[in-house]
Order: structure tokens, then C-alpha cells, then sequence
């Protein structure tokens, strides 16, 4: 588990090959991490894909989207030199990824919704299948994911990194930012995130693939920033 929460940490600031401004959270998002109060500095999201991968030997169609919500600045620039094995010192994270995928030759979307979370991002038996006709993802899977990470100094683990338990609410996605709102819990309840937010989107990213056929693992050594 440790390895895909630390993947997890960074995938989400795969935004390090872009900019991106404005859109900190609407101030309703706020919670406990580490043990510690928690109100983001930033928040951001990266768009990346639709890409065509192959996941459990599965040829699947995948976009997706990662949010951050972090205790310093520059989200976007921080892992420009390893978008998933790089992390910050001395920082809180929240990082959630939604993933949409397209099976058979349906194309994914990115919609509104309640998704979530599951503690298997690799396996396409925790997605949701989309079958309602007014389901603004219907003919797809869905899968959400998150976890919280707390770094020192020389980005050791402050605290054990822990699953994220809950639900993700997006209420729109557009070329500026996503809207939405997250409820969750941490490791044994005791740490927590929610509320609102608005996520200003860094520059989007291209293949998808090394987040969907890995969970977002780093498979090298972390590096701290």
C-alpha cells in the first residue's frame, strides 16, 4: 500500500509539465492530516488522456483527472523533474485521482457525479459501471482513489501514509477548473477531509497510461523537493 500512496502523492502533480492559476479551494474544504489541522493553501487539478492502455491485459480507453490539496504553493511546478516519484518536504497532502474508462470502443468522459473511493486502483473489479441512460458517463467504469501523505525535512514519512475512505461529488469540469466536493476519512477515522472545492487546472498531460496500468505507483526511488 505504502508504494501506491506515495505514487499517489505525486501523480496528482503530474501538472509539473504546466502552469496554471488561480483556483484556490471556495474555503469550505478543510479537515484533519496527521494528526494536524489542515486547510489547504492550494488546490489543483490535471487533466490527462484519453489514452489507450491496456490494464489487466484489458485494451481499455482511459481519461482521468487528479486533484491535490496541499499546505504549500506552486502545485503545479513542484515534481517538473519526476511527475511520480517526486515529493515536498515538510508538507500535508490530499491527493485524489478519477479515472473514466471506455471498454469495446466507448470513448471516457469526465462528468458530474458521486463516485467512491476505492482501495484497489489497480483492479477494474472496484470500478463502477455506468448504465443509466442519463448518466453522464453511461457505456463506461469509473474508479476514484486517494490517500493522504505528511512529510518532514528531508520528505521522510512523518505519518504512515493512509487510504482515503469516502466520496468525491464533481460538479462540473471545464477548459479552467473542476468544481466539486470531497467527505473523507484517513487510516482509522481519525483523519479527515471535507467540503468544497474549485481546482484550477495545470496544463493537461497526454498519456494517461503509467497512472492506469500502475495505480499511480512510483516503481523508482521518491526524490524530495
Amino acid at each position: 500500500m505504502r508504494s501506491w500512496l506515495v505514487g499517489v502523492a505525486a501523480v496528482s502533480m503530474m501538472a509539473a509539465c504546466g502552469g496554471g492559476g488561480g483556483g484556490s479551494s471556495e474555503g469550505a474544504v478543510s479537515g484533519t492530516i496527521g494528526g494536524q489541522a489542515f486547510t489547504p493553501t492550494e488546490t489543483r487539478a490535471v487533466i490527462a488522456g484519453p489514452s489507450n492502455c491496456t490494464v489487466q491485459s484489458t485494451p481499455v480507453n482511459v481519461k482521468a483527472f487528479a486533484l491535490r490539496f496541499a499546505s504549500f504553493t506552486g502545485v503545479c511546478t513542484a515534481l517538473a523533474s519526476d511527475p511520480l516519484c517526486e515529493l515536498t518536504h515538510s508538507a500535508q497532502t490530499v491527493s485524489v485521482v478519477f479515472a473514466d474508462v471506455g471498454v469495446g470502443g466507448v470513448s471516457p468522459t469526465l462528468g458530474a457525479g458521486t463516485f467512491t473511493l476505492t482501495s484497489d486502483p489497480t483492479s477494474l473489479t472496484g470500478a463502477e459501471a455506468h448504465t443509466n441512460p442519463s448518466d453522464p458517463l453511461v457505456g463506461t467504469l469509473s474508479i476514484a482513489f486517494g490517500g493522504a501523505v505528511v512529510t518532514g525535512a528531508s520528505c521522510q514519512m512523518a505519518t504512515a501514509p493512509q487510504a482515503a475512505q469516502g466520496t468525491l461529488t464533481v460538479k462540473s469540469v471545464t477548459a479552467s477548473e473542476i468544481t466539486g466536493s470531497v467527505d473523507l476519512t484517513f487510516g482509522t477515522g481519525t483523519d479527515m477531509l471535507k467540503g468544497d472545492f474549485a481546482a484550477a487546472l495545470c496544463s493537461p498531460i497526454t498519456d494517461v497510461c503509467p497512472l492506469a496500468e500502475t495505480g499511480g505507483t512510483c516503481s523508482g526511488t521518491p526524490t524530495c523537493d
